[in-house]
């Protein structure tokens, strides 16, 4: 999943997060020395710092290029180390330039938020004190924001063009990956779903969510010492009294409230929804073999399976009915939550209306950020699903693997022959009864669909009739027509199985509040041996055929 894109995995992202920790704290330590020898800020005459300089002033240039500097630096160790050269610019310049351009996204939003206090300030004073704010003037701020504003959508539309294509190359690499070995992992089921759809899913699932955990912990970074600062300018309160840094603590306490409350509200829904795939995969299961089988589809069988998919629907409804009931009931709750401790400042009118959009801004991107679980806990459950399903995949592959990435890499172009097709396994079973249809206008291929049971009950423990269709073949055909000639005169037969086996999967219960995708997991159960076999021809000893 990650080693066909990344250089090292392993290495690479602890490598991040150590280099960053490095960085930052070199700032926090440093800033001051290293300002005046390294900032390029004097060679463009940019305003000094300090609490009345203008937003971008000398001192937050130094911090922008600081930024850029270092986060492109962490590219270069890589080209000298580590492996997977095809994608070493995507996985690497790429991934810097797509956090370096959220971390200026959320300093334009900082800059915003200044510019709402200002201008907000200034329609104030203009309807308080008539004629003393010009048009000139009023219409300089705007023309101010709409410059700014250009540049952010132009850089967020250059954004979302790079991630396409981020997210397409890897979910590229992925594919060939599992391509180049497809031989070995072919006959684990759902093995083309792993491909087409899971590999899709995974890259654009974490992409989105590492984005958004970076915005939103960049957000954190840059807001909360401006909401901390601006509560300074709050009185105190409701109901509590003066707290140093009191909105920053009312959106934290809030954010964890309404967190604790949906996940309790919800955690019956990833369960549901688990099951909900089953009985829907079971009713479409049904009429994918109805298009092929005259014995399934039939008007009772399809009745029986869509009252299980109605029952399990209706049950679905009445769970997110009080789920839906408390989450809006918060979210609404939550708009006010600002204003109200806001409220005895603005009664006392301790704050001007430019500082109140100011801390109602500033509040909110905090208060967005720390619900970053609540926000992201569908996807996350989701990416948990896939997660396990390509967990289980992978366990199938060689223990040395073609490691291609491409569709044109030479390993993925030679590797036909390079993998061998596993060994199957046998084991023996009692026939039972078998249905042959040959070949047809409307079964050009044909068929052999034959029920049985496993009777090693040591390693198959429960198991019970089964039904598994097999390529017709004319050798098969007559075997089983002798096998059904003699079950109709009463007698045993025996057969032998053979069979792939897929590596053993856990199925892990995933709660949590708004889990409605897809869930491929269950409540701690381990899949039965059984439910891991993969029929592929079975074998008679001892028949007399026609």
């Amino acid at each position: 999943m990650f080693r066909s894109f990344f250089p090292n995995p392993r290495i690479f992202f602890p490598a991040a997060v150590i280099w960053a920790a490095f960085f930052m704290a070199v700032w926090i330590l440093f800033n001051a020395q290293l300002e005046p020898f390294l900032s390029i800020a004097p060679l463009f005459n940019f305003p000094a710092g300090g609490p009345d300089a203008p937003f971008f002033n000398a001192d937050r240039i130094w911090t922008y290029q600081y930024v850029i500097v270092t986060g492109y630096l962490f590219c270069l160790p890589w080209y000298f180390y580590g492996s997977n050269r095809r994608w070493l610019n995507w996985s690497t310049f790429g991934s810097v330039t797509i956090f370096e351009i959220i971390y200026f996204n959320v300093q334009i939003t900082a800059w915003l938020n200044d510019w709402y206090g200002q201008f907000f300030d200034l329609i104030q004073n203009a309807l308080a004190n008539p004629n003393t704010v010009s048009l000139s003037e009023f219409i300089g701020f705007i023309g101010t924001v709409i410059f700014v504003l250009v540049v952010n959508i132009t850089m967020l539309v250059v954004n979302l063009f790079l991630v396409s294509h981020y997210l397409f190359r890897w979910r590229r690499a992925m594919s060939f990956f599992y391509m180049a070995n497809w031989k070995a992992v072919r006959h684990v089921e759902g093995a083309s779903q792993r491909i087409q759809e899971d590999t899709r899913d995974f890259v654009s699932i974490v992409e989105s969510l590492g984005v958004s955990f970076i915005d939103s912990v960049m957000t954190l970074i840059v807001f909360v010492p401006i909401l901390w600062g601006l509560s300074t300018k709050m009185t105190e309160l409701p109901w509590i009294g003066h707290v140093e840094g009191s909105l920053v603590w009312v959106a934290l306490i809030s954010a964890v409230f309404g967190t604790v409350l949906l996940w309790i509200a919800g955690i019956r829904l990833p369960g549901l929804n688990f099951h909900n795939q089953r009985v829907e995969a079971s009713f479409r299961k049904e009429l994918v073999y109805g298009e092929d089988y005259d014995e399934h589809a039939q008007p009772l069988a399809v009745r029986d399976f869509f009252v299980n998919v109605q029952r399990n629907y209706y049950r679905l409804y009445f769970n997110y009915f009080y789920f839906n009931v408390v989450r809006y009931a918060y979210l609404q709750g939550a708009n006010f939550i600002a204003v109200l401790a806001m409220a005895p400042s603005i009664v006392a009118g301790a704050i001007t209306f430019g500082i109140w959009r100011q801390v109602e801004n500033a509040f909110d991107q905090v208060f967005s950020s720390l619900k970053f679980l609540v926000n992201s806990w569908t996807s996350i459950v989701n990416l948990i699903s896939i997660h396990k399903r390509l967990v289980g995949f992978e366990a199938n592959l060689p223990k040395e693997p073609i490691y291609a990435n491409d569709y044109d890499d030479p390993l993925y172009l030679e590797s036909w022959d390079k993998i061998p097709d596993p060994d199957p396994e046998t084991t023996p079973v009692d026939f039972e009864w078998a249905l042959v249809r040959p070949p047809s206008d409307t079964e050009p291929n044909g068929y052999v669909a034959v029920w049985y049971d496993l009777t090693d009950k040591q390693r198959y423990p429960g198991s019970r009739t089964r039904e598994s269709a097999f390529p017709y073949s004319r050798e098969l055909a007559d075997q089983v027509n002798a096998a059904m000639d003699k079950v109709r005169s009463g007698e045993n037969v025996s057969a032998v199985l053979e069979f792939f086996e897929q590596r053993e999967r856990v199925k892990l219960h995933v709660p949590g509040p708004g889990a409605i995708d897809e869930i491929d997991t269950s409540y701690g159960e381990q899949e039965t041996p059984d439910k891991r076999i993969r029929p592929i021809n079975m074998t008679f000893s001892g028949l007399t055929t026609a």
